[in-house]
């Protein structure tokens, strides 16, 4: 068994949480956030995960603009609207006012539509009300009233 993180030496602390932190990164991109939050769990003393933080920073292995873009572009992939992916970030730590060209950048009003109305066209209900099935449906994916409203609107299925 292990020896608990405070029982080592500053020395293997320090191998420790590197090793730690690049095995994190291997997996996926991190936030800063985040990184800092999966190093604290394991018990590593917050000037150590301040100087790993700022070792992965300036080597470029962290980056919360690259994390963030990346992000993004993934969970417009899976069908996510505008507004879950911002509630998600948040939870990453991510300030999303501080990013050059948010949210204009990001998310143009006819690719959320388009997004919406595609997940629309796949959706399969057998509930009695089959229009608040697919409100809900797009609302949990994290698209705004208007968005939905309008690709329910364009959407040629019937909801009667």
């Amino acid at each position: 068994m292990k020896a608990p993180i405070t029982e080592l030496s500053k020395a293997e602390q320090l191998r420790e949480i590197q090793k730690r932190t690049e095995m994190l990164i291997r997996v996926r991109d991190r936030s800063e956030f985040e990184l800092k939050d999966r190093l604290a769990r394991v018990g590593f003393d917050s000037a150590l995960i301040e100087h790993e933080l700022a070792r992965t920073q300036a080597s470029g292995l962290v980056d919360n603009e690259r994390f963030t873009r990346l992000f993004i572009s993934g969970k417009k992939k899976c069908g996510w609207g505008q507004i879950r992916i911002e509630n998600e970030l948040k939870r990453f730590g991510i300030e999303l006012h501080t990013l050059d060209g948010y949210p204009e950048e990001f998310f143009e009003y006819e690719e959320e539509l388009d997004r919406a109305e595609s997940l629309l066209q796949n959706f399969r209900t057998t509930a009695k009300d089959k229009y608040a099935a697919c409100y809900r449906k797009l609302q949990a994916k994290g698209f705004s009233s208007e968005i939905i409203s309008k690709a329910m609107t364009s959407n040629s299925k019937s909801y009667r």
